[in-house]
Parts: structure tokens; C-alpha cells; sequence
């Protein structure tokens, strides 16, 4: 497999298919497939496919919010860099998905806070 944010991009997108909606297995194999990308590339990926996270079903896109956030600093970041840059209206949308997460389920715990278009110059520092 390739290792670049179009490749993330299009994983994305495949858990919008009707075939992943229907069949857990593909689900899953999507989701454990996000761990084969390097950090860096994993984080601007997931960002920069914001239109297909907010519109794949939502258990899914807080499993990829998931993904990055127990990924590490470099998907942290590099998600953090693509998502300040975005659009108002693309922020809006793809924080309303973080907000509904961190206090429901994916990102409830250690990881709310850590996706966010504010630069944390402490966390920047570790």
C-alpha cells in the first residue's frame, strides 16, 4: 500500500460504501488499516478528507479521530496544521464531529482537547 494522504483519503471514503455500512469485516479492515500509514501522513490525511469523515457514519469517523489522537504526536499535529488552515465552514463542520465525540464516546477521555485549530506552543514543546 501506498503511504500517502490521498491514499488516507481514499480509505476514508471506502467507509462511506454501502458495502462497509452492510459488513462489519470491511469496517474493520478499513479502520486497522490506518495504522500502516506514518504519523505525519495519517494526520493531514484524515484532514484533509474532511468532507468524507463528516459524511461517513459517525461511530466510524470518531474510530479514525480515534486512531489519530492514540496515533502520536506527528498525526496529532499534522491533523492540527491542515484543520487550522481550513475553510470557516470546513472547521465548523469537522469541529461540530469532535465536539459530538469528545462528550459522547470516541474522544471522551484522554484524547478530548487534542484535535484542535488552536496552537498549544506546551504541546508543540514536548
Amino acid at each position: 500500500m501506498s503511504e500517502t494522504v490521498e491514499d488516507v483519503a481514499a480509505l476514508i471514503a471506502s467507509l462511506r460504501s454501502e458495502e462497509s455500512e452492510e459488513d462489519e469485516g470491511v469496517h474493520a479492515e478499513a479502520i486497522e488499516s490506518l495504522s500502516v500509514f506514518p504519523e505525519g501522513v495519517l494526520g493531514r490525511g484524515v484532514a484533509l478528507a474532511w468532507e468524507e469523515l463528516v459524511a461517513i457514519p459517525k461511530t466510524y469517523a470518531g474510530e479514525v479521530l480515534n486512531a489519530i489522537c492514540n496515533s502520536g504526536y506527528d498525526a496529532i499535529s499534522g491533523f492540527n496544521d491542515v484543520y487550522a488552515e481550513l475553510l470557516p465552514q470546513a472547521q465548523s463542520l469537522l469541529k461540530a464531529l469532535i465536539d459530538f465525540h469528545e462528550s459522547e464516546v470516541w474522544l471522551a477521555g484522554a484524547e478530548k482537547g487534542l484535535l484542535t485549530t488552536v496552537r498549544d506552543t506546551f504541546f508543540d514543546s514536548l
